[in-house]
């Protein structure tokens, strides 16, 4: 009994060759940007985490529950690359919060929509604001988490991110050098 049919036989099932290795091009921690300028689509990938999923993250629930200006601060410092210390942004988050009845969700939709644009979320501007003037603390938790699947250790900030990233870039790039030949009797 054969087991591969006669190659003048098609197979039993729709085949489709596979033009590469799937695993050459596509690594699924990075994130993919498949942009087509051309056309004016703009294609972007799920959120790794959903709104309501805050309870995986209990120690930053509580937090942003308690204080949510501390969570937009370190969040805003990874966003910002920096620029701004993560208590820098909780002060202005939380005077404007204190200050201005509530108006706070203002700076955390505009902070979404920095943060949907730079990791290249899925979601629209009105989407965003609804999200957002709902369900802020909600949101906050949501990026922070987000961060944390992009590998980032938010709660250490930026620089100490960018030195670790630096260290494990440069792990990665020891080489391994293979053992020398034995210079002995040769044929």
């Amino acid at each position: 009994m054969p087991l591969f049919p006669p190659m003048g036989m098609p197979p039993p099932f729709p085949y489709f060759p596979v033009p590469f290795p799937l695993d050459q091009f596509y690594h699924p921690t990075l994130p993919r940007n498949i942009n087509n300028a051309s056309n004016g689509q703009i294609y972007s990938q799920p959120w790794s985490t959903g709104l309501f999923d805050c309870f995986d993250d209990i120690k930053n629930c509580f937090i942003t529950c308690i204080c949510p200006c501390v969570t937009f601060g370190q969040v805003d410092e990874i966003l910002s690359e920096g620029q701004m210390t993560w208590w820098e942004a909780a002060l202005m988050f939380g005077l404007v919060e204190l200050l201005c009845c509530q108006a706070s969700f203002i700076f955390a939709w505009y902070h979404r929509l920095l943060f949907r644009k730079k990791y290249n979320l899925m979601g629209n501007l009105f989407s965003e604001l609804a999200i957002t003037l709902c369900c802020m603390r909600l949101v906050l938790c949501q990026n922070y988490r987000q961060l944390n699947k992009l590998g980032f250790d938010v709660a250490l900030g930026w620089k100490a991110n960018k030195k670790k990233r630096r260290r494990i870039s440069s792990q990665a790039a020891v080489q391994f050098v293979p053992p020398m030949a034995n210079p002995g009797m040769f044929r």
